[in-house]
């Protein structure tokens, strides 16, 4: 009989650093999608500011509640929660789908972190425009992914998991030029 192994979709490729940039995987980060219909979307809303104490968010902003969580519009009819499943009171609401194995999900930290994301993004990541809390659903480097600002200098990143590879090697290559730029000034 075969045996089955979790694997991370990162497996021997990071951590690892170039120049003042920094990426590391993000481990035991559940993400649940969730569909609220127009007909319970009000519920919803309701079981949102129970759980969250705000309403829901807005296109770009996410909202933390008391034990962790982290919810987030993920487009326009679907939400994600992360670090834990939905309340009963929000899943009666909606329908659920665990995504965790889904997902590919790394953080990108250092001064720079910026400037390589902006070779792959196409996105301003000022902190003007995407300020710490923001989330937004975009390409990264031509694959479907998201991007979210955890703290000033970092940056998490989601690709499907089928992705992983091809993220870190664009990452590195995109690393390797800011670096190169940093040493010839």
């Amino acid at each position: 009989m075969v045996e089955l192994s979790e694997k991370s979709p990162f497996d021997g490729l990071l951590p690892f650093s170039i120049g003042d940039v920094d990426v590391t995987e993000v481990k035991d980060l559940s993400l649940h999608l969730m569909a609220p219909s127009k007909s319970s979307m009000a519920g919803f809303v309701k079981a949102v500011k129970k759980d969250f104490k705000s309403d829901v968010p807005q296109p770009r902003q996410m909202i933390s509640n008391s034990i962790g969580q982290t919810l987030t519009r993920f487009d326009h009819a679907h939400y994600l929660i992360m670090s834990g499943a939905p309340s009963a009171a929000m899943a009666k609401h909606c329908s659920v789908t665990e995504q965790t194995d889904g997902w590919a999900v790394l953080d990108v930290r250092g001064k720079n972190a910026r400037f390589v994301l902006a070779r792959l993004i196409l996105m301003d990541l000022r902190s003007e425009t995407f300020p710490v809390g923001s989330f937004a659903r975009c390409e990264v480097a031509h694959m479907a992914g998201a991007i979210w600002r955890p703290d000033e200098d970092a940056y998490r990143i989601m690709v499907f998991r089928s992705m992983a590879g091809t993220l870190v090697h664009k990452l590195q290559v995109a690393m390797e030029s800011v670096a190169a730029l940093e040493e010839s000034d």
